[in-house]
């Protein structure tokens, strides 16, 4: 099978999910900000980006860096410990719930919520700027 393509949607959130949690791992902590490189820090999927019902949701995402990622891909369950302790149980009931939906997005839509992501992660940088820090929630788009 190939490759999923990244599109600008994609890159929105993947921003948003970075900019988040200031560009540090969610599982070991480390830290690598902007502009060294998108290959250091990663969106990490739980849920698999081929699913269009939670592929641009907040709950389905998480900052990993490229170590943790590959260990956390080869580890499922390890994975989704980690994804559980973050967002909660109820939340993840939630995504799962969500995840079993089928959905493709129409081109209005996507444009809809990409000028929503753009914003948000507007938001969210503004509210670093500000001094904010640790994980910063952000709205997500339904």
């Amino acid at each position: 099978m190939g490759a999923i393509k990244r599109t600008k949607y994609d890159a929105i959130f993947s921003d948003l999910v970075r900019e988040r949690t200031d560009y540090t791992c969610e599982s070991c902590g480390h830290h690598e900000p902007p502009g060294t490189g998108r290959q250091a820090m990663h969106c990490s999927h739980f849920v698999s980006r081929g699913n269009h019902a939670v592929r641009y949701d907040p709950l389905n995402a998480l900052t990993i860096c490229a170590r943790c990622h590959k260990h956390l891909g080869e580890n499922p369950y390890e994975h989704t410990k980690l994804i559980t302790r973050i967002i909660g149980q109820v939340q993840m009931e939630i995504l799962q719930e969500k995840s079993r939906r089928i959905m493709r997005r129409r081109k209005a839509d996507l444009e809809e919520m990409h000028q929503h992501y753009k914003g948000e992660l507007r938001k969210l940088k503004d509210r670093r700027a500000n001094g904010e820090g640790g994980r910063l929630e952000f709205v997500g788009f339904d």
